[in-house]
């Protein structure tokens, strides 16, 4: 480190003319190249990803993502098929819209029994960011705009969901806002918050333009780039803090700008060296989950440390070498410009409290952090449904509709899949859904039907909780290992439970079965390097037990 704070303050205007043709080039560069984000994943060798297979290869309207439209009738009138049928008709025409399902065709269940709730599902030609967010909105903009004084007309679906979401830059600004109120209550000058900030708002646009150009790589997430953000404006943000406070430090005691340079990133550049790098293991410990989709969020997080990591021990020395003394400028009034002393200051005398009597603060932030544990022996993994959005949400309404008139579970119903050779076994199907129909969490049970090619058949299942709720988690349980096989018997249908819930569910069990080698490993690999940073077993058996316990 000795070495490159030398070569930083040295060279410190090419240091950063570097950084600012680095940014140019990859703004550049992605802005040519676009983004290929994707939200699509896959959890091989469950029912619910081989239910998902079954269906789009046999029913041609399923390829692709669907959108509930959701009517009602407002005080409680019933919905007609003269409202519904001109609403279905018009996005029929729209662009990526493979076809519309109404609730008034034959064998349908999509209206309630008091009639004053109904809905069609929209099936589109593809998933994720394969449907441009404006033919989402087309929808959105086409199906409303046939509500009246006596029609109430909601969209839910995760397309619905996506297409409104906030702007990731929403996020940022708000995080950045955070952090420079942060930094300045901290340093206490306007300059010495503006330098972290400059170097963080540098690595952000560089990390935003290199995770768009991985994302042609490596399949990424929509969401990958504003968790990236904010991981690196969080370790970026903290980084300067170290190597700002010990510059700072240093310049106050009488040391020069250049001793003052080298003597941070000798220190503090190096903690935030080694720190970075543990970071970015603990972030690529997700591929020992073995979830393709989360491949490329843990590249894209772990790239995210590694550029403010990167730019904090280069880009921030330099900036501080060319302003120098002017780092306390534009100061607080009245707020005194040194530092405090780091042997004699209030945390010093916090530290030498704590180590003449090491045992009892042990005990007691031991005992701290089992109460802060005792939650996680209770934690049910899982994914929110749209109940959980914002009011005023056509995805809040569109849900609490269904919740009125079909019940909690119809947001999220349970499929049965299973290929079918024989009308024997459509014969079977319909005796498994007269079986499932007596479950005492089932709200309903459609009969079981083919599919146009007449290769499978389909029974959809209505809880009558929540997606969400763990009842509907047990139903699906008790499908898989108590309903069907005691229904089926020795017959040779395959059954399979699909549904977008019955994939949340096993997504979450993947997750869960994965957990304990993910922890392991992250926390061994984070020994091994303390290992030979400290050259020590204690200290990094200490953190391994810290790192559990945060955990």
């Amino acid at each position: 480190m000795s070495g490159l704070a030398g070569i930083v303050y040295k060279h410190r205007k090419l240091t950063a003319l570097i950084w600012v043709v680095l940014l140019v080039g990859m703004l550049g560069w992605s802005q040519k190249v676009g983004s290929a984000y994707s939200d699509s994943f896959t959890l091989p060798n469950t029912q619910s990803k081989i239910a998902l297979d079954l269906l789009t290869a046999h029913n041609p309207a399923e390829k692709g993502a669907s959108i509930q439209v959701v009517f009602a009738g407002k005080n409680g009138a019933p919905v007609t098929q003269a409202e519904v049928d001109p609403v279905d008709a018009k996005l029929q025409t729209l662009g990526h819209v493979t076809s519309v399902q109404s609730p008034f065709a034959q064998r349908s269940s999509a209206i309630s029994k008091d009639g004053s709730v109904a809905f069609s599902t929209v099936y589109l030609d593809g998933f994720g960011d394969t449907v441009p967010i404006p033919a989402i909105k087309a929808i959105i903009k086409t199906a409303q705009s046939f509500q009246s004084s006596t029609l109430q007309i909601e969209l839910l679906g995760n397309a619905i969901q996506q297409a409104n979401q906030a702007k990731p830059g929403s996020s940022e600004g708000i995080a950045l806002l955070a952090a420079a109120l942060i930094l300045f209550v901290t340093f206490g000058s306007v300059v010495a918050t503006l330098i972290p900030l400059l170097v963080a708002v540098v690595g952000l646009a560089i990390l935003s333009s290199a995770v768009a150009l991985m994302s042609h790589l490596v399949s990424t997430a929509s969401f990958a780039p504003l968790l990236a953000a904010l991981v690196g404006l969080g370790v970026g943000i903290d980084y300067a803090l170290f190597i700002v406070t010990r510059f700072r430090q240093e310049l106050h005691s009488g040391a020069s700008v250049e001793d003052s340079v080298k003597t941070a990133v000798k220190t503090s550049g190096r903690a935030v060296l080694f720190a970075g790098i543990i970071v970015c293991i603990a972030l690529l410990g997700l591929f020992t989950v073995h979830v393709s989709f989360l491949y490329g969020v843990a590249i894209a997080a772990a790239l995210s440390v590694l550029v403010t990591m990167t730019a904090a021990i280069t880009l921030l020395p330099a900036l501080l070498s060319m302003v120098g003394h002017g780092v306390d400028r534009l100061s607080i009034p009245g707020r005194r410009k040194t530092t405090h002393d780091i042997e004699t200051g209030r945390w010093a005398r916090w530290a030498a409290g704590i180590q003449r009597k090491p045992i009892r603060y042990a005990i007691a932030g031991a005992l701290i952090l089992i109460v802060l544990c005792v939650p996680a022996f209770s934690i049910r993994m899982g994914s929110a449904d749209s109940g959980n959005d914002a009011k005023g949400t056509t995805t809040r309404a569109a849900y609490d509709l269904l919740a009125k008139g079909f019940g909690a579970g119809y947001a999220g119903s349970i499929q049965l899949v299973s290929p079918i050779s024989a009308p024997s076994d459509l014969a079977e199907m319909n005796k498994l859904a007269t079986a499932v129909a007596s479950d005492a969490d089932v709200a309903s049970v459609s009969p079981a039907f083919p599919s146009s090619d007449q290769k499978i058949a389909l029974i959809q299942i209505y809880p009558k909780s929540s997606p969400e709720s763990k009842a509907t988690n047990d139903l699906i349980t008790r499908l898989r290992k108590q309903i069907i096989p005691s229904t089926i018997g020795s017959t040779n249908l395959k059954v399979y439970v699909g549904g977008i819930t019955a994939i949340f569910s096993d997504f979450a069990t993947v997750l869960n079965g994965k957990l304990p080698i993910f922890i392991g490993s992250v926390v061994l690999l984070s020994f091994i390097l303390l290992m030979f940073l400290f050259r020590s077993l204690l200290i990094p058996l200490k953190a391994a037990v810290m790192n559990l316990f945060s955990i």
